[in-house]
């Protein structure tokens, strides 16, 4: 489950046209580079195309904006799960405040299926 990329980079990534999209969130960061939402899709689409260290270092970028904006960390939490980097991803998930239970829920739902679903592939 991943929160939705919208707009035109949205589509390009769903078509798997992810360099164009990652370039429209990149164009639209430099147009305004304190959207919150706008640095979170960016981290979600450079997870989306493998890029997991940039993925990481775009959310830690959000988190210094407001490190109280939730999604980022399940991005966060997504690109170290998807390196198999799960004591980061958990480690992730203590920073979070209590506040933010609802995302903790779906990282450790996350967490749970990715070993799951990699035990499936390798069949």
């Amino acid at each position: 489950m991943r929160p939705l990329i919208t707009g035109m980079p949205g589509i390009l990534i769903v078509m798997g046209r992810n360099r164009e999209g990652i370039a429209e969130l990149r164009k639209a960061e430099s147009l305004d580079p304190l959207s919150l939402i706008i640095s979170a899709d960016l981290a979600d689409a450079l997870c989306i195309a493998h890029l997991y260290d940039e993925s990481v270092l775009q959310s830690r970028r959000t988190l210094e904006m407001d490190p109280n904006f939730a999604i980022v960390y399940y991005e966060l939490g997504q690109a170290f799960v998807q390196q198999r980097m799960y004591n980061e991803a958990i480690g992730n998930l203590r920073e979070q405040s209590s506040s933010l239970e609802v995302m903790r829920y779906l990282m450790l739902i996350s967490l749970t299926l990715t070993p799951l679903q990699d035990a499936r592939r390798m069949r």
